[in-house]
């Protein structure tokens, strides 16, 4: 299941950039395959630090933090494929190292998604690291 589409990296990177980064030189054709393949692996990462903790592969639409992540490794990606010869700018490689701390925090339960846990899953929100507050808190509201 992928989390984002083509057109999402197009809105995110703009759709010549997003041709650069799938080898066109001219800017104008974007490489369909190297966007699949780099969304697949993204993907791919996200369901394997959440399996076991979240019912994965998410159903869409998913979390706006699993969107983000998403997009994030997915564009480190096709930086990794395009620039795998030279310096892959360090913003990207920030980029997909906030990612996998991100994926790692939730694997861990610091960041829980309100979307597609599963059912012996902890049932707590985390809102800050010093306030944590039970599911059924929220039902009472």
């Amino acid at each position: 299941m992928s989390y984002v589409n083509q057109n999402d990296l197009s809105r995110e990177i703009g759709p010549t950039d997003l041709a650069y980064l799938t080898g066109d030189v001219s800017g104008l054709v974007v490489n369909s395959d190297r966007v699949s393949h780099a969304i697949s692996s993204a993907s791919a990462l996200i369901n394997s630090y959440l399996f076991g903790i979240y019912d994965v592969p998410f159903i869409l639409p998913v979390d706006e933090v699993i969107y983000q992540l998403s997009l994030d490794l997915t564009v480190s990606y096709l930086y990794e494929y395009e620039y795998r010869e030279t310096f892959i700018p360090v913003p990207i490689i920030q980029r997909k190292l906030s990612a996998i701390k991100k994926l790692i925090q939730l694997q861990k339960g610091e960041i829980i998604l309100l979307l597609n846990p599963r059912e012996d899953s902890k049932k707590t929100i985390l809102l800050n690291k010093d306030s944590i507050i039970n599911e059924n808190y929220l039902d009472d509201m």
